[in-house]
């Protein structure tokens, strides 16, 4: 029965139907079907999907029994027949193909999809009608899981040795095949992995089987690396038990106890996991000069155009093109200003407040001011501080941090909610601190300032730079405009950001002005070699996506100024399927064993699933890949990320984690199966491979995207389709 198309099977329990209407009891109709492999479970959902369709009603009696409706007795019938609505039941195809896809989908992956959770059980029901091999799964986070089927055990259709392993992986796979049983291990892997895995090996071999204890051995690996026993708490407990050692509570990277575990249970070393780099000091005093390239030209024109906005104290948003650096120019002219005002000595207002919305954003910038200092014979000292996460918990210790920056030049970087926190906070010592920040503060930096518009950022600048103080605001972006998608009013967010930063800084002295044969700054930037030039193509995937997906009222939310995070969301649980991500490991493959064998390749995919299923798909053809997480532990990611830029990585795969705060200057192709609509998310995304080889990265960079088929879907333009249209056509006006 689970073989049956579930159109076939409502046929086959239809014909046993009197056509006159009469009823017939449901004990004598299973009786009939179960010798054609019907379970109860199957009659049940095959019964219950013919009265949500209205052909069948239900009659009454011991045991129930269901009659044909349309007969001579229609008129006997007390039900009436379930009014369908197309659109659900559109909805519930895409839903069922997406589970049987992925094996499991949460209550909450499902309305991702864009439905309003009042409707979600009549889809749910919808799905389990239509779906003859999908059931509940019976937890608290309820959903809707494929039933476990069965398959060959034989493995000699794939030849999984072929997979590309280090020594200390080969060992460790052969160790977990030889501890556990196919069944453990696919425990361990988890219900999705697993049955993708097996599913895109269905896809290319054309013969369904379970997998073999090495190809899900090999999936752990690819997932979780050297922190494999940190992560999968229950592998480690059970590898203790079989080998009759010791458990380890509490799991530290690195340390003895980790070390001594995998000595004692013989697997390699690399299992301890990598210690945690030591934690820098919350503060530094900078003063020792050290040697960084000079700045373009066109990044000293923004420099000294914002030194006059510090001295003015006035408001202005700097743009320069992605990998144009506008982080080191930015620092410059901090740098400049504070030792030209530390000469006047009655001056107090000389701390900058620097905010970035990711601690990594802010790390960089912490990096970026300290090599920037050191790098000047001339620079005035400087007291720089961290203030965000970790280095913000105990506001008792690092009160003093607020303090010093009353007696010389200061930067403190944070993140805007940690601010904010610090502003709400009635304590004694975090009102002393905010009010000592505040008598210092010279200038506002926000990085990323196309989010400027947020809560967030603008009760901290009109906290501390409202109309009555002498406070300098200044924001840096890429994109100077906040469209994300907005057909009605497209400058609705930008005039928000001109509102807030009042002028728009460009090099258009040093850059020149533009003509008819060139049409953006970042044209110029890529003749002159700053930025990289641009070669895109797509990758014509065939994944349909159909009109239910979005609801009109949605796109009119998102069309009216909403975020479009949720339209996003929806858009990649659509596109997240097998059979494409297939499509795009060929693609990845074809770059590096025809196009260009030394190609640097990141990759976007929709999930965080499907860009570790895709660094394995790829390991399998023996290519270097490996996958990232907002879960992989900076230690192993700044590995991971340092293998990348020297080249014994060819691919790296992520879902977002490298958006921002990632710099790989080398990086050849980026290959964008992470569909958005917002222009600012893309923006940041192919931003990561537009160094140029004048700042250490590469004279060209190819953008591949992966282009689905969108059918009759309201007015949704992706970001790809704007990317180049928009930077073509705009003259870097805020208004």
């Amino acid at each position: 029965m689970r073989d049956l198309d579930p159109g076939e099977a409502k046929d086959r329990l239809m014909a046993l139907l009197p056509p006159d209407g009469s009823p017939i009891g449901n004990a004598t109709l299973y009786r009939k079907l179960r010798p054609q492999g019907w379970s109860k479970d199957d009659f049940a959902r095959v019964r219950a999907a013919l009265v949500a369709e209205g052909r069948v009603a239900k009659g009454k009696g011991r045991g129930g029994s269901i009659r044909r409706l349309g007969g001579p007795q229609l008129d006997l019938i007390a039900e009436a027949p379930v009014t369908r609505d197309p659109a659900i039941e559109a909805l519930a195809v895409d839903v069922a193909a997406m589970v049987r896809d992925r094996g499991r989908l949460t209550r909450q992956e499902i309305l991702d999809f864009g439905i309003p959770d009042a409707l979600y059980p009549a889809v749910q029901k919808a799905v389990l009608a239509a779906a003859l091999d999908v059931e509940k799964v019976p937890n608290k986070n309820g959903g809707l899981a494929v039933r476990e089927r069965g398959g060959a055990d034989d493995g000699t259709q794939e030849d999984v040795a072929a997979v590309h392993l280090d020594a200390w992986e080969e060992v460790t796979v052969q160790k977990l095949c030889g501890w556990f049983k196919r069944e453990q291990l696919e425990v361990f892997v988890g219900t999705s992995v697993k049955h993708q895995l097996r599913s895109q090996r269905t896809y290319r071999t054309r013969v369904d089987r379970k997998s073999q204890s090495k190809e899900l051995a090999i999936a752990l690996i690819t997932a979780y690396g050297t922190d494999l026993l940190k992560q999968k708490r229950d592998l480690r407990d059970a590898i203790a038990k079989l080998v009759k050692i010791e458990r380890v509570e509490k799991w530290v990277p690195g340390r003895a106890g980790a070390r001594e575990f995998v000595a004692l249970a013989g697997l390699p070393l690399e299992l301890a996991g990598e210690p945690n780099a030591e934690r820098p000091a919350d503060s530094e005093i900078i003063e020792r000069p050290i040697q960084l390239a000079p700045l373009a030209d066109f990044q000293n024109e923004v420099k000294a155009k914002l030194t006059d906005i510090f001295a003015g104290r006035d408001r202005a948003l700097a743009s320069l093109p992605t990998g144009a650096g506008k982080t080191r120019t930015a620092v410059e002219s901090i740098r400049e200003y504070l030792t030209r005002l530390r000469k006047d000595r009655g001056v107090s207002k000389h701390t900058v407040l620097w905010l970035a919305h990711t601690e990594e954003l802010c790390e960089q910038a912490f990096l970026a001011f300290r090599d920037c200092w050191q790098s000047a014979a001339d620079s005035c000292s400087l007291f720089l501080c961290r203030f965000w996460g970790a280095y913000s918990t105990n506001l008792e210790k690092y009160r003093t941090n607020f303090t010093e920056t009353k007696t010389m030049p200061s930067v403190l970087v944070s993140t805007p909610q940690r601010i904010v926190n610090l502003l709400d906070n009635a304590s004694p010592v975090a009102k002393t601190a905010a009010a000592e920040l505040e008598q210092s503060l010279a200038i506002v930096v926000v990085d990323e300032a196309h989010r400027a518009g947020a809560p967030s950022y603008k009760r901290i600048i009109e906290h501390f730079a409202g109309a009555t103080s002498m406070v300098a605001v200044v924001g840096l972006t890429a994109t100077p405009f906040s469209r994300v998608f907005d057909r009605k009013n497209p400058q609705q967010h930008t005039e928000q950001l001109a509102t807030i930063f009042e002028q728009l800084i460009v090099p258009t002295t040093s850059l020149g002005p533009l003509d008819g044969s060139i049409t953006t700054h970042r044209e110029v930037l890529q003749q002159r070699g700053y930025l990289a030039r641009t070669e895109s193509r797509t990758v014509q995937t065939q994944q349909r996506v159909t009109a239910a997906a979005f609801p009109t009222e949605q796109i009119a939310k998102v069309a009216a100024g909403a975020s479009s995070e949720f339209l996003d969301r929806a858009i990649a649980q659509r596109v997240d399927r097998v059979a494409r991500r297939m499509k795009i490991a060929d693609e990845i493959l074809a770059i590096l064993r025809s196009e260009d064998p030394k190609a640097s390749v990141l990759y976007f995919g929709p999930s965080v699933v499907d860009a570790q299923l895709m660094a394995m798909l790829l390991r399998e053809q023996k290519l270097r890949a490996a996958f990232v997480s907002g879960e992989t532990r900076m230690a192993v990611r700044r590995r991971l990320i340092n293998e990348f830029r020297a080249g014994s990585l060819q691919v790296l795969c992520n879902c977002e984690v490298l958006t921002t705060g990632f710099d790989a200057p080398r990086v050849t192709h980026i290959v964008m199966g992470r569909p958005t609509v917002s222009i600012v998310l893309y923006e940041q995304i192919v931003g990561r491979g537009l160094r140029g080889a004048k700042f250490g990265g590469t004279e060209t960079c190819v953008i591949v995207d992966c282009v689905d088929d969108y059918r009759g879907i309201q007015p949704i333009r992706l970001a790809h389709e704007d990317f180049r249209r928009i930077w073509e056509s705009r003259a870097y006006e805020l208004v």
